[in-house]
């Protein structure tokens, strides 16, 4: 189960921890991705989690960069 505050953090208007959360369901499997609501104040990295456990980040100071997928580098399992 997912904490409702956490679930709800889904738009720069409602974040947690500074973040908002992208959570993608596919028969594959899942991936979470984080993008900070304020870039370059609230963070100035986005971080993207799938199914195997394995976190990447790519660098996002303003809306214009990409947020982190698998193709970012790594920061390694969880």
């Amino acid at each position: 189960m997912i904490n409702i505050i956490l679930a709800n953090a889904t738009s720069p208007s409602s974040p947690k921890s500074g973040f908002f959360y992208i959570l993608k369901l596919t028969p594959e499997g899942w991936s979470c991705t984080a993008i900070p609501s304020e870039p370059g104040t609230t963070g100035e990295r986005s971080f993207f989690i799938n199914q195997y456990g394995i976190i990447y980040y790519n660098i996002y100071s303003n809306s214009h960069d990409e947020p982190a997928d698998e193709n970012c580098n790594s920061l390694g399992n969880w």
